[in-house]
Parts: structure tokens; C-alpha cells; sequence
């Protein structure tokens, strides 16, 4: 006795069971019809199910590797594609690379272009590492050039004043020398120790004007008396 799973095995008739045990075919109504074809469609005429072939202008295959093969017929008849003519990928054996798909070129062209690409773009950020590590490099050694530089030159110039140095000392030792390359000696005068100085002891400014003052006017008495003498030895030498 079929059972409700195995029973009605035509797109046309549905399962009309009475009870879970036993089953009963008959027709579907037009709303439960289900071709299950893609050349098939229901014919909704009347309340029953009933599939017909469908047009070929409205024939849907629904495999990728399927197409109307009626093109300048009334109704639709999916048959194979040729592997020429596949589109999608349905399965390996009927789309495969080398069955010249387009797809599969269109693919292969993308990852070659995206790789190409990418290896560019790797290459170029690589490149532009290297060029930046390349500037530091040249930037370091130029600082380390210029200290260098700036360190031999401040040495040269304090070595400027010993250089003079020990040039005038090599040219008074040329002087010194006489015609047989001998050191000549330079006999220095002897220097006569210096006497030591007086210490005058210190008189009062106004004790010094007075001094001064006696001793003006004791000058001036003694002129006054030796003019006078002289006047009286004169006189009566006149008068004779």
C-alpha cells in the first residue's frame, strides 16, 4: 500500500490521503499545481491541475548547462548547451577552463592584472623604504662629516698660537747662532740693586708752611741788613 511519501508521482495529481495508512491519488487543484519542469507551465483553465509545454519565448531553463533548443519553435525544449556556448559555472565537466568559457578568461584576466598590481605596488612601497633609508644614511654621514669638519678646524685654529710659538723660538735660536752653528752667549748687563727708598716721616701741611714762612723771613732780614751796611759804607765814601 504506497504511503503519503511515495505516492502521486506525477507534477498532476496530488495525494488525497483519508487517513494517515492509506493513501488515494487524484488530480491537484489548479492552485496546488506545481510542473516541475522548466519547459512545462500550469494551465490554469479550469479547477484542476494541468501542465503543458511552455512556449519558447518564455522558456526558463534552469540549468546553467541547459538552453531552449527550439529557438524557431511554438514550445519550449531545454536540451545541452555545447561547452562553447556555457555562461556559468555549473559544474566542472560542463564549465571547465578548457572548454573556452569566457568566463573563466575574464577570471584569469583579473587575477593577472591584480597580481601585476599588487607586485607593483609591493615594489614601489619597498622602494620608497629604500629611498627613505637611503636619505637618512646620506643625512647621518653628512652630520658626522660636518662634526669632523667643525672639530679638525677648531683644533687647527688652537694649534695656531702654539705653531707661532715655536716659530719665534726657532727663529731667536737661528740668531743665537754663529757661523759654526754654535750657541752663541749673550753677556747681560749686570743690574745694580736698587737703593731703598727713604721712608720720610710723615709732618703736619701746616707745620711745613710755617717753616717755610721763618725761613723766608729770616732771608729777607738778612738781605735787609747786608743792603743797609752796604749803604753806610758808601755814604762817606762820597762825600770824600
Amino acid at each position: 500500500m504506497p504511503t503519503p511519501s511515495t505516492c502521486c508521482g506525477k507534477s498532476g495529481q496530488g495525494c488525497v490521503c483519508a487517513s494517515q495508512a492509506k493513501c488515494s491519488c487524484g488530480e491537484k487543484s489548479a492552485l496546488q499545481c506545481s510542473c516541475d519542469k522548466a519547459s512545462s507551465e500550469n494551465e490554469v483553465t479550469g479547477p484542476r491541475c494541468s501542465c503543458r509545454a511552455r512556449p519558447a519565448g518564455s522558456c526558463t531553463c534552469d540549468r546553467a548547462s541547459t538552453e531552449n533548443t527550439t529557438p524557431s519553435g511554438s514550445l519550449c525544449s531545454c536540451g545541452s548547451r555545447p561547452a562553447d556556448a556555457c555562461t556559468y559555472v555549473h559544474t566542472f565537466r560542463d564549465c571547465a577552463l578548457w572548454t573556452r568559457d569566457r568566463m573563466w578568461w575574464i577570471i584569469a584576466a583579473v587575477v593577472v592584472v591584480a597580481s601585476v598590481a599588487g607586485i607593483k605596488y609591493i615594489y614601489a612601497i619597498r622602494l620608497e623604504k629604500v629611498k627613505r633609508i637611503r636619505k637618512i644614511v646620506a643625512r647621518t654621514s653628512f652630520y658626522i662629516r660636518s662634526a669632523y669638519q667643525i672639530k679638525a678646524v677648531a683644533y687647527l685654529i688652537g694649534m695656531i698660537p702654539v705653531f707661532t710659538q715655536q716659530l719665534i723660538v726657532n727663529y731667536f735660536l737661528w740668531r743665537t747662532r754663529d757661523e759654526d752653528g754654535e750657541i752663541m752667549i749673550i753677556e747681560t748687563p749686570e743690574e745694580k740693586p736698587e737703593k731703598p727708598e727713604k721712608v720720610k716721616l710723615g709732618v703736619p701741611k701746616s707745620i711745613r708752611i710755617q717753616q717755610m714762612q721763618a725761613i723766608e723771613a729770616a732771608q729777607a732780614l738778612v738781605v735787609q741788613e747786608s743792603n743797609g751796611s752796604i749803604g753806610k759804607v758808601s755814604g762817606p765814601m762820597k762825600k770824600k
